[in-house]
Formats: C-alpha cells, sequence, structure tokens
C-alpha cells in the first residue's frame, strides 16, 4: 500500500493549511472564502469574524504555512535605534512596529507579513531590507506604544488608576473568549435597537474599543471591549456592511441590514481610520419609526404649505440640514412618501 504524502504547509493555500491543523473544517471555509471572494490575505479576519477560530490560533498556522515566526510579546526586543529608522505615523499606518537591527536588514513585528506594499515602505523609510515576523494586533499596539516613547505597554493598571477604573463606572469588559463574535455583534445591534439609540460609535482606544450609543442626541456609554476583540468585531461588521476588510487605510461607507422584533432595518455604516485603529459609525434607519405624513412630523402650517410646495417643483433642490437626531432622516423619508404616488418616477 503507498503510503500518504507528508503534509508539506509551505505549498498548501492557508485555508488547507487550517484544515489539515483541525482548526476550521471544510465547510467553514468554504464559506469564509465565499465572503472575501477567495483572497487568502483576507480569510484570517473573515474566519474570526465569522466565528469560526481565533486570531492567535490562525496566526499560528500563517506562521506555520509561510515559516515565518510568530510572537505573542516583543517583550525585551524593542531596539530604539529601529524605531529611529521608521516615523511613527509609518508605523501605525503600516500596523508594523521596528524591532532591531542587523548589518543591512531590520526585522519589524506585522499583524499580515505577506502585505508587500507596507514591506516596501518600511525599506524605504529604513533604507534596509526588511525581515518580518508576526504578532497579534493587541501585542503590534502594545510594542508601537512602548517603541515610540510611550513606556512599556503593561496592560495592568497601577494602584492608582485601578481605583479609578473601579470607581468609574464598573463598565464591563468583554474578553474574546466570552462569547463568538458573531453573537457580540448581534446582541450590540439589539442593545442599540432597545435603547432607542440612532447610532452606534465604535471608537478605538489604546488598550480597548469603546462603545457608545447615542439617544436623543445624547452619547451614553456603553461597554468596554478588550482590545483583543477590536480587529475581529470590526472585520464582521464591515463583512455584514460588504465593507473591504483588507483596505485599513481609507474612510469606507456600507449598509448592512438586520431583523429585530419581526421588522427588518437598515443600518448605515461608516469606517473612519484613526491612530489607535478604525472607528465605525453605525447610522440606525428604522424605516418604520420614520413613515410619517409631512403632517405629523410638527411642522407649523406655513412651514408645511411651503415645504409641501417646494418638494414638488419640477426642477430645483431642497436641503434638509440639522444636528444629529433633529429629524433630517424622518422629513426626508415623509416627503418621499408624499411623492410616491402612481404617475411620479421616484429615484433614490
Amino acid at each position: 500500500m503507498a503510503e500518504s504524502k507528508a503534509f508539506d504547509a509551505r505549498r498548501s493555500t492557508l485555508g488547507e493549511t487550517l484544515v489539515h491543523l483541525g482548526l476550521v473544517d471544510a465547510e467553514q471555509l468554504a464559506h469564509a472564502l465565499r465572503e472575501c471572494d477567495g483572497d487568502q490575505k483576507a480569510l484570517p479576519q473573515v474566519l474570526v469574524a465569522l466565528g469560526y477560530s481565533t486570531e492567535e490560533k490562525i496566526l499560528k498556522a500563517v506562521s506555520l504555512r509561510l515559516g515565518i515566526p510568530y510572537f505573542t510579546s516583543f517583550e525585551g526586543m524593542i531596539d530604539p535605534a529601529a524605531a529611529r529608522r521608521v516615523p511613527e505615523f509609518v508605523a501605525r499606518k503600516r500596523l508594523a512596529v521596528p524591532l532591531f537591527l542587523s548589518d543591512d536588514s531590520m526585522t519589524v513585528g506585522m499583524v499580515n507579513p505577506i502585505d508587500l506594499e507596507a514591506i516596501h515602505d518600511l525599506e524605504s523609510h529604513s533604507g534596509l531590507r526588511v525581515v518580518p515576523v508576526m504578532t497579534t494586533l493587541s501585542a503590534l499596539f502594545a510594542a508601537v506604544h512602548e517603541a515610540y516613547g510611550g513606556g512599556t505597554a503593561s496592560l495592568a493598571p497601577e494602584p492608582a488608576a485601578a481605583a479609578v477604573a473601579e470607581a468609574k463606572g464598573k463598565v464591563p469588559r468583554f474578553q474574546a473568549e466570552e462569547r463568538s463574535v458573531v453573537d457580540t455583534v448581534t446582541t450590540l445591534l439589539q442593545d442599540a435597537m432597545a435603547r432607542k439609540a440612532s447610532d452606534i460609535h465604535l471608537e478605538p482606544e489604546e488598550r480597548s474599543l469603546r462603545l457608545r450609543f447615542r439617544v436623543d442626541g445624547m452619547l451614553q456609554e456603553g461597554r468596554t471591549f478588550t482590545k483583543d476583540l477590536e480587529s475581529s468585531l470590526v472585520a464582521r461588521i464591515k463583512i455584514l456592511a460588504k465593507i473591504d476588510i483588507t483596505e485599513t487605510r481609507l474612510p469606507q461607507d456600507g449598509h448592512l441590514r438586520f431583523e429585530y422584533g419581526g421588522q427588518k432595518v437598515d443600518v448605515r455604516v461608516s469606517s473612519l481610520p484613526l491612530i489607535h485603529g478604525e472607528k465605525l459609525v453605525l447610522r440606525i434607519l428604522d424605516s418604520n419609526k420614520a413613515l410619517k405624513r409631512l403632517d405629523q412630523i410638527g411642522l407649523s402650517e406655513p412651514v408645511l404649505k411651503s415645504f409641501s410646495k417646494a418638494i414638488r417643483r419640477p426642477n430645483g433642490i431642497v436641503l434638509v440640514t440639522g444636528p444629529t437626531g433633529s429629524g433630517k432622516t424622518t422629513t426626508l423619508y415623509a416627503a418621499l412618501s408624499a411623492l410616491n404616488e402612481v404617475h411620479t418616477n421616484v429615484v433614490t
């Protein structure tokens, strides 16, 4: 009987390696590949966002696949001379941290060690050949903080800081392993609807991901997520909104729809790259709540007559402006509803 051929991770795709190691099954891999249009580079984020695996497990598999060392921490490895070779804004933009120098090369910690554009940019700034090693996003941010003058990025609070944190709010912090990313995003959307929120803000900070809801025009504090959950949480929302999860350096817009209380709810999603990660703003467009007649939205009689006349003119433009929560979307829905007649062609 012929011997089975030994598995060679370096000659296999990342997906094949993950299946061989038992991190995902063939069905889960096929689902993830459909979500990322077959792009193997985007596969790790998609698998985490779908709740099929964890960032650390996948990075270890990528390390095996590419033969690139994987580190859970860069403590004690950071040489200030290496950091001086690359400006901080470049390191943050490229999700990379210079570690140490040797002859004509510079070892760099990266989340995505096959990002050739990032490697080329780092080589251009440093004048050295880049040798990438791998780490998680949270470990990378901690290393960047240490490399560029923030001191040792210990996550353990000092006694005074711990006392302040305890007095501040007892805001629950959710670890990645406590629940799947899929469930977390679902709960987040349902929580926003229960609060009657108009917006959800996910704001990356140095060591955490802050969640806030806008209710009646005012922002309210929500949960605080640990940093290691940030990338998978953001990726999950971007997948639902049909946003390119591999693009982290440019603002993007998308749209998702979910069901709440037997009704479909539309959400407009905007992503914005910041120093500590990507900020997401989800604007809830509850069409059921917004579908009112013009005479039901509080316009005075003179304004109602003037506005109704303006929207029925054959040409021109009507601008509806105002701060968040002032009723712009409600007014526009009401205007479209008034114009939605058999003999009128409405394009949105």
